[in-house]
């Protein structure tokens, strides 16, 4: 059974009141610290998630009025991979609305590889290594795709391997909304813009 204990203090709140048939600006940002502590190793509790350890903004808002025109910004868990934010701008005639949402995908923390990390994204066997296995395979052809085989060969340099690796994908939605309504109309025209960007790789 997976279990977390998580601690959040809120160390700061700053508003400014609202005044709904006057112009304003009001702004409310929270911090925070959190603990977090597992009775279990698995990646799984932590596959579309993340928890950090220390500062954290669990929340923010921005809203206002000034004129016809009102605007609202949300954030939330924006210190971490899992960030999500909303906002709009909008008057009775105009309204432009963006939203982004991160979306982690932790497939696994305890991953091996033969490969060296010899620079930065840049992952290589060794000569060495390369040579030795080339030979083991040339030695006996008949087993060279057996994977009983090839896993007992690879088998001592992962057991040998100083760190486990954090397989996962980070994915970045953003979405733009622009829409217009005539004046004494019941009809809407707009367009919409998505975009994902994804980094990272499980191979």
């Amino acid at each position: 059974m997976k279990h977390s204990a998580l601690l959040v203090l809120a160390l700061a709140a700053l508003a400014f009141p609202a005044f709904a048939q006057e112009d304003f600006d009001e702004a409310t940002v929270t911090l925070g610290v959190l603990q977090k502590s597992f009775d279990t190793d698995s990646s799984k509790f932590l596959e579309y998630r993340d928890i950090p350890q220390g500062p954290v903004a669990p929340e923010l808002s921005f809203l206002g009025k000034k004129g016809s025109w009102r605007y609202q910004l949300v954030g939330r868990d924006v210190t971490q991979d899992d960030q999500r934010y909303f906002g709009f701008v909008q008057n009775g005639t105009v309204r432009l609305t963006a939203s982004y949402f991160g979306i982690p995908h932790h497939f696994g923390n305890g991953g091996k590889s033969i490969l060296e990390p010899t620079a930065a994204n840049d992952w290589r066997i060794s000569d060495a290594l390369q040579a030795a296995h080339q030979q083991a395979i040339a030695a006996n052809p008949s087993q060279s795709g057996s994977y009983a085989f090839l896993s007992n060969l690879v088998a001592p340099t992962l057991a040998a391997s100083p760190a486990n690796i954090d397989l996962k994908l980070q994915r970045g939605r953003t979405s733009l909304a622009f829409a217009v309504t005539p004046k004494d109309s019941d009809f809407e025209v707009g367009v919409t813009y998505f975009h994902e960007r994804r980094s990272g790789s499980i191979g």
